[in-house]
């Protein structure tokens, strides 16, 4: 029998929900009994076979082989040409990674429900752009899931929350910091429980890892301070502080100090870490989040007041110059927003809480949810509802309910272009490289843009589009996606430079996906393609899930 399950494959740790029997969304322990999986894999071997190890276990090793493990690797999704190395000399992309973590959490839930899980919802940052979320798909679809949706986790956090439940008209922002990732949308509620995103903003590299780092820093420099010694030569001194140092930050969320054993070469140090220190330390990473918050802030009152592009920058300048008109827009954008939310593990730490508070004059909610949680339990609720789709016939079996047992119908949910997209053109007078924007930051999902373009060259009969993504009008701030050397569209006439009519339409699917179609109107040449990652066709993708199916995961 076919079951869908909802994930939050998160930078740091994994959570996996279902839809019981009374329609509640539920977290599905693992194989050791816990509701959150680390996002740790430690690549072992026995004999020729080899012995992957994820989780809990695999994070315990780490301190003891480190060139073994791999962490946080949901923020390498980004880089094109990462790949983790193994002790074997083998290399393992970050498609491959996550599907092993994604295998994990698929063999341990299914020994828990006792059946088959075959499809599933996976979550990712709102920020994330083409190439993670095509990652991310393709390392579900490696784990053995049929991928119903990538979805962003504010939005799944909102379903799991309840906004669209409450019947009450009001803006929601959701301030999602997790483990190694930042995000931030603002939502609309009507009273018909439709959510719609106004705007977002976030950061791939910002998250409780980044804090660990901070901390990890202030042992080695008072080790160093005591006895001479950079204890951070070792790679196994490394992540041994790591751990301690992420132990010491989660135990300051609820007292105010705690002691510390670092021992290096043979030499010890005990020192005490409290909240106000921890909190000087982490301090520059939480501004970052003001920042973003900020940003967002006029990225609400451009869309509301139909701002133009100077009117914005204007409005950008007031800010970054610290004009006291500035404050006076905070206030009233801020007065407009009625409900924060909380999501994500390092809004338990009360420097981020009273940040919030500070900076909205709001006491921002978790709403006696998990805030890990969240997100996983939106995710499960989506599941259900895309499943349903798919197989009519579990309607009677497969029904989100309420608390009271009532059926809980889809939510309608309204989102956004998290990135802009275009190509790479040459500026007619200037003759330099630009970002020709087709389809705009803040666009409803999905979202088309058309433009026209022509040759620079005499009797030029194709040309090269390269995809870009990004604000900046200067290619070389942006992000090529697809193929990095461009889509070639062959067969343009033999012409005059600029007499080429050339179309290139773009779209954005429900997921923040890209679809590209380029044709020369006087001829008919035309190109189609979806902007994935090059490296895994058809071919090499039932190859890659064959690997990972002999791949033992303890």
């Amino acid at each position: 029998m076919a079951k869908a399950v909802g994930i939050d494959l998160g930078t740091t740790r994994s959570l996996i929900a279902d839809i019981d029997n009374l329609g509640r969304p539920f977290i599905i322990p693992n194989s050791e009994g816990e509701r959150l999986t680390p996002s740790v894999v430690l690549f072992d071997k026995k004999e020729d076979k080899v012995i992957v190890k994820v989780g809990g276990i695999a994070k315990r090793a780490a301190v003891a082989r480190p060139e073994d493990v791999v962490r946080l690797v949901k923020r390498y999704m980004c880089i094109e040409n990462w790949s983790f190395v193994d002790t074997e000399g083998k290399e393992w992309r970050p498609e491959t990674v996550s599907a092993l973590i994604l295998k994990k959490l698929k063999q341990d839930s299914e020994k828990y429900l006792k059946e088959e899980i075959t499809h599933a919802v996976i979550t990712v940052p709102y920020y994330f752009g083409n190439l993670e979320r095509e990652r991310t798909k393709q390392a579900g679809e490696l784990a053995g899931f049929n991928v119903m949706r990538i979805v962003d986790e504010p939005v799944a956090a909102a379903i799991a929350y309840g906004l669209d439940k409450q019947r009450e008209p009001m803006i929601c922002l959701v301030y999602d910091l997790g483990g190694g990732t930042f995000d931030i949308a603002v939502m609309e509620v009507n009273a018909k429980g439709e959510i719609e995103v106004l705007a977002t903003h976030g950061d791939r590299f910002l998250g409780g890892a980044d804090f660990d780092e901070d901390v990890v820093n202030y042992f080695a420099d008072e080790f160093n301070k005591a006895h001479g010694v950079d204890p951070l030569r070792e790679l196994k001194t490394y992540q041994d502080f790591l751990d301690k140092a992420e132990k010491a930050k989660e135990d300051l969320s609820f007292v105010d100090e705690v002691d510390v054993g670092l021992s290096s070469e043979g030499k010890v140090l005990d020192l005490k870490l409290t909240r106000e220190k921890l909190e000087s330390l982490i301090a520059p990473d939480i501004e970052k989040t003001k920042g973003y918050l900020e940003e967002t802030l006029i990225a609400l009152r451009t869309k509301r007041e139909k701002l133009s592009t100077k009117e914005k920058e204007n409005l950008e300048l007031i800010r970054k110059t610290g004009q006291k008109e500035w404050e006076q827009i905070k206030k009233e954008e801020w007065a407009r927003i009625d409900k924060i939310l909380l999501v994500g593990g390092s809004t338990r730490i009360p420097l981020v809480q009273n940040t919030i508070k500070m900076e909205s004059g709001k006491d921002p909610e978790i709403g006696g949810f998990n805030p890990d949680e969240l997100v996983a339990l939106g995710a499960a609720s989506i599941a259900a509802w895309r499943f349903v789709e798919l197989f009519p016939d579990k309607k009677d079996k497969i029904t989100v309910r309420t608390p009271e047992g009532l059926p809980v119908p889809e939510t309608m949910v309204k989102t956004i272009v998290s990135h802009s997209l275009g190509v790479e053109a040459i500026e007619p007078n200037s003759q330099r490289k630009i970002n020709s924007r087709i389809i705009s930051k803040g666009e409803k999902r999905p979202a088309t843009g058309i433009q026209k373009y022509t040759t620079v060259e005499d009797y030029q009969t194709a040309v090269n589009i390269v995809l870009l993504q990004g604000e900046d009008e200067d290619p070389k701030f942006c992000r090529v996606i697809g193929n990095k050397d461009g889509y070639v569209l062959r067969g343009i006439p033999a012409m005059a430079k600029g007499l080429p009519d050339i179309e290139i339409k773009m779209e954005y699917d429900l997921e923040d996906i890209v679809h590209v179609k380029a044709k020369e109107l006087i001829s008919g040449a035309a190109l189609e393609f979806q902007a994935q990652v090059d490296w895994l066709d058809e071919t090499a993708l039932q190859k890659e899930k064959e690997k990972i199916r002999g791949i033992e995961i303890k």
